[in-house]
């Protein structure tokens, strides 16, 4: 049985790439309720490939390492977003639905990163 740190590396780095790679299709715009550009699609898959790697290599040994990185980095973007700083909210494209979703998967992947057994 796949541990909770591997399983939430692999799922969350498959829906990443692949929101990611659909967002290449919408180009700047929205897709479902959040805002994305091309440099938010090329975060989703980036971070997307990492989790797929974290959680699919090395027998996952990386996959607590990515849940703690990962929840670190969305929750100061969604911070950041939810506080208005222009310049990630603009780079990024970023709306309220992102920053509430960056929050919630932020939320989620440290909790299963600090508090979930290997």
């Amino acid at each position: 049985m796949a541990s909770p740190q591997k399983t939430l590396a692999t799922v969350l780095g498959a829906v990443l790439t692949v929101v990611g790679v659909a967002g290449l299709f919408v180009g700047e715009g929205t897709l479902l309720f959040f805002n994305v550009n091309m440099l938010h699609n090329l975060v989703h898959i980036v971070s997307g490939l990492l989790g797929l790697l974290a959680g699919l290599t090395a027998d996952g040994a990386y996959a607590k390492w990515y849940n703690v990185g990962f929840g670190s980095v969305y929750l100061l973007v969604a911070l950041l977003g939810l506080l208005g700083v222009g310049a990630v909210v603009s780079l990024l494209n970023l709306n309220a639905a992102d920053n509430w979703l960056h929050l919630l998967i932020a939320v989620v992947t440290l909790g299963v990163g600090f508090g979930a057994s290997e």
